[in-house]
């Protein structure tokens, strides 16, 4: 079978990034050690360290058996999701780890499901780490628990989150779509009617001109849309 890899698509002096993205970005170079390009994803290899970005789950259980944090992120889906965290619980069972933690990146999906996959050992280390799009602009992330969760455990993570991944942490209840997106995506919904509304006017571009900058936002609602994926945003 032939490695399967990962690479960037563009070298660091085509992106287009702003200057707060850049300061971010050093910041996580200086934390990662000397010589590492934050700009550019390493190509990585799967035959040969617990480093690498596995294209299956052969290997899996090599993998988790040195992996204290294991950060879940695939598509907007329960059925993907269950599959993934399935192959995960399998994989730890086998290979006799027990991580410190068990990260969903869902925007939504509820974290008490997901840790219903595992067992009761490992439930009470399974909580959600939702990371606002785009990341490397964005600090945002919601950490979402669960009724299993110790607090002085979400507390270190929390921390964890704050003091290494330079995230903005904001604690919010295990309920559909969390806080952030209950909010976001009714604001996205209207954006997209708005354009439908006036496509003869604009449209979308019209749309996201005047609910992009003007109102704060990052990125513009519905490029934030198509940003994410519109399997997300109907999710």
């Amino acid at each position: 079978m032939a490695d399967e890899r990962i690479t960037d698509a563009a070298p660091a002096e085509e992106r287009d990034l702003s200057e707060q993205t850049r300061i971010r970005m050093d910041k996580l170079a200086a934390l990662a050690g000397a010589g590492h390009d934050p700009y550019r994803i390493t190509t990585f290899d799967k035959t040969h360290s617990s480093a690498d970005v596995l294209a299956d789950f052969e290997g899996l259980e090599e993998c988790l058996a040195s992996t204290d944090l294991i950060f879940e992120a695939c598509s907007e889906s329960w059925a993907v999701k269950s599959e993934v965290h399935g192959h995960v619980a399998k994989a730890l069972d086998a290979c006799g780890k027990d991580p410190v933690a068990i990260c969903s990146g869902t925007s939504g999906l509820s974290i008490t499901d997901i840790a219903g996959i595992y067992p009761e050992r490992l439930r009470d280390r399974v909580v959600g780490m939702h990371m606002f799009n785009p990341p490397y602009q964005m600090p945002l992330c919601e950490l979402i628990p669960t009724e299993r969760t110790d607090p002085a455990f979400f507390d270190e993570l929390a921390g964890y989150a704050h003091s290494r991944l330079l995230r903005t942490v904001v604690p919010v209840r295990d309920s559909p779509a969390f806080l952030g997106n209950r909010i976001g995506f009714h604001f996205i919904n209207e954006a997209l009617q708005l354009a439908e509304q006036y496509k003869d006017s604009g449209g979308i571009d019209y749309a996201d001109a005047v609910f992009g900058s003007f109102s704060g936002r990052a990125m513009p609602p519905i490029v934030t849309a198509d940003f994410v994926g519109l399997d997300v945003h109907k999710a």
